[in-house]
């Protein structure tokens, strides 16, 4: 096994499966997240009609380095892989694409490094649209909440974010920014903080809807008016906005 890995080796793909492909978690799972939901049912969506089936890997990497657990990944019983990925293991990306083994990489950004196939969307016009919006309603202590995981989409949002504030003439306040776990529980806890501090925020922009959600319901519970007492802003298209009240903007 240490000759393989030195010299490179894995099955050429000939002699795989002719139909599975594998959809690989290579840095955090995130499986229970909607998005991730989403993107499994595209998937299997595309592939049906080809005959082709999805199957789920979570290998794990220990010490191994990029080029070797790219090489792991290689040598499991698939034709292709769709790699979910976060910033910390956009390494391995680049040395699948070395390897030359067939790939998308979904929800991660790579403009300069060549010969790596992906898939991703820019938000950042929308976040400072987002933001922007809030200025146009007198706001001016906008807090910012975000996913703790920075992952490219986050990053988007962030940069929209400051760059709307920054065209406006607002300073990016640090005690305003907060990174928890893009969950229910996460968007309760900002909004708790957010509105314990003594010079707090009128708005909060929830850069991920299930954050958004959770701060609104903690607002409720909290008897915070939304918008009267705090505007919040959400992100993202899911129907689950629609059965909040006040319904997201």
């Amino acid at each position: 096994m240490a000759v393989a890995n030195s010299s490179g080796y894995f099955r050429a793909a000939p002699q795989r499966s002719t139909s599975l492909v594998g959809f690989v978690y290579i840095g955090e799972q995130t499986l229970s997240h909607p998005f991730d939901a989403a993107v499994l049912d595209g998937l299997s969506r595309g592939l049906r009609p080809d005959g082709y089936n999805l199957v789920i890997l979570n290998p794990q990497r220990r010490r191994q380095s990029a080029m070797e657990f790219a090489q792991l990944i290689c040598r499991m019983d698939v034709m292709g892989v769709v790699l979910r990925t976060m910033s910390e293991s956009r390494d391995v990306c680049a040395a699948m694409a070395e390897l030359g083994f067939p790939h998308v990489v979904i929800s991660e950004r790579f403009e300069s490094e060549e010969g790596i196939s992906y898939v991703d969307s820019d938000s950042r016009a929308a976040s400072m649209q987002a933001t922007e919006y809030l200025i146009s309603l007198g706001h001016r202590r906008i807090a910012f909440a975000t996913h703790n995981v920075p992952d490219h989409d986050h990053v988007d949002r962030y940069r929209g974010y400051t760059e709307a504030l920054a065209k406006h003439g607002l300073p990016v306040e640090e005690d305003l920014l907060f990174q928890h776990p893009a969950d229910v529980a996460g968007g309760a806890t900002v909004l708790k903080m957010a509105v314990s501090m003594k010079n707090r925020p009128t708005a909060v922009y929830f850069a991920d809807w299930l954050l958004a959600i959770g701060g609104l319901k903690a607002a409720h519970a909290m008897g915070v008016r939304v918008p009267e007492d705090l505007s919040i802003m959400g992100v993202d298209d899911a129907d689950l906005r629609h059965t909040v009240h006040p319904t997201l903007t």
